[in-house]
């Protein structure tokens, strides 16, 4: 889930490729950090993966796709700081 999270603040709050959001995540394979196990969400999602491949491919499942991330990224919203504070020094 850390990883995840991870990327969903690169994707959406710095504005990271998906293979921006790859190669950290790639780098972050390469470390050996131990991961906290983290509690679970406090709301449920209101998309799944399922409503973006219900989508044809292009725009509008891109739209989706972009949509359900920031969906994943605000049911997260207990854990921003620690992945902001995480994410500060992970890759330096």
């Amino acid at each position: 889930m850390a990883f995840s999270l991870i990327g969903l603040y690169y994707a959406i709050e710095q504005g990271f490729t998906g293979k921006q959001v790859q190669r950290v995540h790639m780098l972050l394979g390469q470390q050996k950090n131990k991961w906290p196990i983290l509690p679970l969400l406090s709301k449920p999602y209101s998309l799944t993966v399922s409503d973006v491949l219900k989508e044809k491919p292009g725009g509008n499942r891109d739209d989706m796709l972009q949509e359900w991330m920031r969906d994943v990224w605000v049911c997260w919203e207990h854990q921003h700081t620690w992945v902001r504070d995480i994410s500060q020094t992970l890759l330096r």
